[in-house]
């Protein structure tokens, strides 16, 4: 199928794949349990929904769920789940019958369940343990991409108390620094110690955002754009929920610019009001901050 090498390429054409999800919309009675799993997968991976009938899409992937689900095997329905939360929708009564499976998923399906957990308690504040969503330190990248990326951040930052670097959360997920704004003062402000407080700022003021900033290769994104593909989609929604705001830097174009235009665009990214849910996850704004740029 065409939409297998477009996920392999990660080349996101919109008309097709919305032309596709209109087909799968109008021929319901005809999709069987491997059409859904692959619609799914193939949409989740590229990060796309359908930019006019999206509501028809999901009720169809809805239906179907609802109507092969007992006969959907754990390992299946596992990813199927786990590429609706991808694309931040997912039935309770599909989480619910996977829940049945746990015990009997493999090591590496359980990596996969990991993933839902997270997404599970994204929109539930009381499930979120302290200690399962600490900050700890882990090794930094080593490519020349990332070590010129975190050196250009290290040096616009310049005092190492303004931020922590080479982060894991929830055992999970990798964020290059961690820097807390105030949003008042328009100024970076020390981020306190991880030690004594893994998720909390220095000083607790409203005015004060934590922010995650994620340098990311282009294999994050859909070929020749900054739109963020599922994982990195993912990743942003999860950091969210946190309580994070996300600043992506796409390492491809930051390292092409002039160290001029590096320490502008870092500026204006940290500095600027902060993107919306909706325009983070398509990486417009990113994309159009480049663009300004000479590379």
């Amino acid at each position: 199928m065409i939409l297998q090498y477009f996920v392999h390429l990660h080349f996101r054409h919109v008309p097709l794949l919305d032309r596709y999800a209109e087909i799968f919309t109008n021929n319901l009675n005809s999709v069987k349990i491997w059409d859904l799993s692959e619609a799914v997968k193939f949409y989740s991976a590229l990060n796309h929904l359908p930019e006019k009938k999206t509501q028809q899409f999901l009720e169809a992937v809805n239906a179907s769920l609802q109507a092969y689900l007992n006969s959907i095997p754990p390992k299946k329905l596992l990813y199927i789940v786990y590429n609706l939360y991808v694309l931040g929708v997912c039935p309770d009564f599909a989480v619910n019958k996977l829940l049945q499976y746990e015990s009997i998923l493999n090591l590496k399906e359980q990596s996969i369940f990991t993933h839902i957990n997270l997404c599970l308690m994204m929109n539930k504040p009381f499930l979120k343990s302290h200690s399962f969503f600490c900050l700890k330190k882990v090794p930094p990248a080593t490519t020349e991409d990332f070590q010129t990326s975190h050196t250009d951040i290290k040096n616009f930052i310049k005092d190492p108390d303004l931020y922590h670097y080479s982060l894991q959360i929830a055992n999970t997920y990798y964020i290059d620094f961690v820097l807390a704004l105030d949003t008042q003062d328009n100024k970076l402000v020390p981020v306190g110690d991880l030690q004594t407080d893994n998720l909390e700022i220095a000083d607790c003021s409203e005015n004060l955002i934590r922010i995650a900033v994620l340098c990311c290769t282009p294999n994050a994104f859909a070929l020749g754009t900054l739109h963020p593909l599922g994982k990195l989609a993912l990743k942003i929604r999860i950091l969210k929920s946190f309580g994070f705001s996300v600043v992506v830097v796409p390492m491809h174009k930051f390292v092409r610019l002039t160290e001029e235009n590096r320490v502008e665009y870092l500026r204006t990214k940290i500095f600027q009001e902060l993107l919306d849910d909706q325009s983070a996850l398509e990486g417009t704004t990113a994309e159009q901050d480049l663009e300004k740029n000479p590379l």
